[in-house]
């Protein structure tokens, strides 16, 4: 069969699995009528060209939709060369599809299809056909048939046909268009919300700088020694702080790969509760962080599973809401070959809907003080460890974040 033969053939592979089996559900709506060895022997009537425009509309790639719609067409009205020309701004041409493996266009042809796009109406001229490509009343191309010199020319009623056939592959060719646009415009967004988190990000550190200059400034001019070393504290905190988050922007890019080394969680757990203890101050919540007696060594890339418990343990403060609140990490093998580090508070938990939403990029129940992505960048952490991590929430009585990991990384 003609049909199921050039689409099959003509299926790279660069496509989808899904896109491949819309195209053979299209191609089960004309096995009814299509019983010749080739598409030019098919019937030019309304069954047929409907299903054909069923194919169509079965494509999610562009090339391979045009290409078909060529080929198609060509069949359909007996051309020796068909051409396919789509419009960009101020209603610029360019060729899309031709039947010629090598692109050569006959005489003067894209001169004609210029002015036949101009005036949007299907023309015969003899030996050549032009049907333009309109959905509500717009023009996205214009579709050209030749035949050689030793043919007939062509009738109404292959103007017509082509002309169907033309009318439902702009249908389908817009639809991609608009997929196209939104991948665009939502991949735009996607940088905009990340180039705002990081100028949110720095701008804190810059801020945290300048404050700490300005009591290193105060020290050297009145000799005191305390405000000097606010002003160190201050600066190597916002050094620590710059250099965890370029940790964090590297582990979003596509090649992220840990570097683990041997690490004693006492000597993270210790980090982490000296450099939490003022904030944890600020929410009057208690922070109790062990590791299970005579815990081993185990493979971790020190600073981004440092920066993920950071990343937990602030929000888990920023959710305290009792008198007496807390926030505990506990660290203790689960068997032989397998550990967990839980993060647990008695904060206000989070429903199923936040829960489920949880590593989602850039979203954030903070509003515009969240970024939206440390917990995806917890996410990815914790995968790149081979590791997986649960979480377990009420509302009203706080939440549970499970993190286990292989204690050898291979």
């Amino acid at each position: 069969m003609g049909i199921f033969v050039y689409v099959i053939m003509n299926y790279n592979g660069n496509g989808s699995k899904r896109q491949y089996f819309h195209v053979v559900r299209g191609l089960q709506f004309v096995s009814t009528f299509v019983k010749m060895p080739t598409m030019c022997s098919l019937d030019r009537d309304h069954q047929s060209i409907h299903e054909v425009g069923k194919i169509y509309n079965s494509f999610l790639d562009k090339k391979l939709l045009c290409d078909f719609f060529v080929e198609s067409v060509q069949a359909f009205v007996h051309a020796c060369g068909g051409y396919l020309f789509l419009s960009g701004a101020e209603d610029q041409l360019w060729l899309e599809s031709s039947s010629d493996p090598a692109g050569q266009l006959p005489g003067n042809l894209v001169e004609e299809a210029k002015a036949h796009f101009q005036k949007g109406q299907p023309v015969c001229t003899g030996k050549a056909l032009f049907v333009p490509l309109i959905v509500r009343n717009t023009e996205i191309g214009i579709a050209c048939f030749v035949r050689d010199s030793a043919s007939e020319g062509f009738s109404g009623p292959d103007l017509e046909a082509a002309a169907n056939l033309a009318a439902q592959m702009a249908g389908a060719l817009k639809n991609i268009l608009l997929y196209e646009q939104n991948i665009k415009m939502e991949r735009l967004a996607a940088i905009g919300q990340t180039v705002s988190m990081v100028l949110h990000e720095v701008k804190n550190i810059i801020q945290l700088a300048t404050f700490s200059s300005d009591w290193l400034k105060r020290g050297i001019e009145k000799g005191n020694q305390e405000f000097l070393k606010r002003g160190m504290k201050g600066m190597e905190k916002a050094i620590k702080n710059m250099n965890g988050f370029v940790y964090e922007m590297l582990s979003l890019t596509k090649d992220y790969k840990i570097e683990a080394q041997k690490v004693d969680p006492k000597d993270l757990l210790k980090e982490l509760q000296g450099d939490l203890e003022e904030k944890a101050r600020q929410f009057n919540a208690e922070l109790d962080f062990q590791v299970e007696e005579n815990f081993p060594q185990v493979d971790m890339e020190y600073q981004s599973i440092y920066r993920s418990l950071l990343n937990i343990v602030k929000n888990a403060l920023e959710a305290c809401r009792q008198e007496k609140s807390f926030v505990r990490i506990r660290v203790f093998s689960v068997d032989p070959d397998t550990y967990q580090i839980t993060v647990e508070d008695n904060g206000q938990g989070m429903s199923e809907e936040v829960r489920a939403k949880l590593f989602q990029a850039f979203f954030s129940t903070k509003g515009e003080k969240g970024t939206g992505l440390g917990l995806m960048v917890i996410d990815k952490t914790v995968k790149a460890h081979h590791g997986k991590i649960a979480v377990e929430s009420e509302i009203g009585k706080g939440t549970k974040f499970i993190l286990t990991f292989p204690k050898i990384i291979s």
